[in-house]
């Protein structure tokens, strides 16, 4: 065998050997492809349209190296992405807005009355739905009629064993402690409990102020995993103005809680949200906040002291890492310039995991290896012919 040919076969067992003891360790994953469709709120036209496309770009290259995008329709666009390792909230990443508002809370004991008053409420509309009180009595009963004669109502309701709203919605009635979370519902019983909380008749009975909103799933019941936590958020009569919002972050970076070694973000505010946030949290002391990502409540800390230096500690303990980490870039790059939705979401996988970054190393091994393993080779034979 000559030596030119002794020097591939070396230097093709190194690079063989190169990819089992490198490229096996890094366990490269399997890589997709992903096509979507997705949809503007409104036609854009010139510099609107551009600003969108640049900003989706940004958005592109924080999964993915390779990808095109572009208006099939004004209002319509395709975004092409190719070599794609992870598609957890992959429609999320260009439809989700991301919008995080920070509000002040109602404590439960702040209304627990009004949670009972709600319950006799709602028994009080059972029994005329079941004709169990008489037509006179109907139209002359109100409220506070109702709730004066609490006895009276209870003794018929045992008789006739009508539910009141707490078969649909749990809370404790008395709790000395400042908790945030009022009660729990099951999401299929959101059209029956929230109708009844938003009536006029229960709102006599609570703060004016007052919104409801869904929090996370119920970790601590075995049974009920999938109740929701159900929140009291103060509003001042201004429902569309939290006192923070994602426009007031100045940086959001994904890392991990030391205690626990859950995915968390950490997030600073702006210096002019700094001394939002410094004053709010002073005057809520043994009071919650609740932290909002798309109208759902991810954590309502209670505020032990006053906090300085604008940092917040997002716990997302519902969150994988992929999502925590996509929300976190989500929260950095801010909002996009129009809401968009998913026409359609197409992933396929990627015909080889192999890319041209593993293919030139891989090259490049073996030409030096089989130069290297020629000049030894040639060495030895000119030892020898010696």
């Amino acid at each position: 065998m000559n030596i030119f040919l002794k020097s591939i076969l070396a230097g093709l067992a190194v690079t063989v050997a190169g990819y089992f003891i490198v490229l096996k360790k890094k366990k490269q994953k399997d890589t997709y492809n992903a096509t979507l469709l997705l949809k503007t709120k409104e036609e854009l036209t010139g510099a609107k349209k551009r600003d969108l496309l640049e900003s989706l770009n940004e958005r592109a290259e924080f999964i993915s190296e390779k990808h095109e995008m572009d208006f099939y329709e004004p209002d319509k666009l395709k975004i092409k992405l190719n070599d794609v390792y992870d598609t957890v909230g992959l429609s999320d990443l260009y439809s989700g807005s991301s919008r995080l508002e920070i509000w002040e809370t109602y404590l439960q004991s702040d209304v627990s009355a009004g949670l009972q008053a709600a319950d006799e409420i709602f028994r009080k509309q059972e029994l005329k739905k079941n004709g169990l009180v008489e037509k006179e009595t109907e139209d002359t009963l109100t409220a506070t009629d109702l709730l004066s004669n609490v006895k009276e109502v209870k003794e018929a309701l045992k008789n006739e064993k009508v539910d009141g709203l707490k078969k649909y919605l749990f809370y404790y009635e008395s709790n000395v402690l400042p908790q945030a979370v009022i009660g729990y519902i099951l999401p299929a019983d959101t059209s029956i409990v929230f109708p009844v909380l938003r009536s006029a008749e229960v709102r006599e009975h609570l703060p004016d102020d007052i919104k409801f909103v869904l929090g996370q799933p119920d970790d601590n019941q075995k049974e009920n995993k999938n109740r929701l936590e159900l929140y009291a958020i103060k509003t001042y009569n201004q429902p569309d103005r939290p006192f923070l919002t994602d426009m007031d972050i100045d940086e959001s970076i994904q890392d991990y809680n030391l205690d626990n070694g859950k995915p968390v973000i950490n997030i600073k505010f702006k210096p002019y949200a700094t001394k939002i946030w410094e004053k709010v949290t002073e005057r809520n002391v043994n009071r919650a906040l609740a932290i909002m990502v798309d109208d759902d409540v991810v954590v309502a800390p209670v505020v032990q002291t006053k906090i300085v230096g604008g940092n917040v500690e997002l716990a997302c303990n519902y969150y994988t890492v992929s999502e925590a980490s996509t929300l976190a870039y989500l929260l950095d790059s801010g909002r996009l310039p129009t809401t968009l939705s998913v026409i359609s979401n197409k992933i396929t996988r990627a015909e080889s995991p192999i890319s041209i970054k593993t293919i030139l190393p891989l090259a490049l091994c073996f030409a030096l290896s089989t130069v290297a393993a020629f000049m030894i080779f040639r060495q030895l034979k000119t030892s020898e012919n010696k």
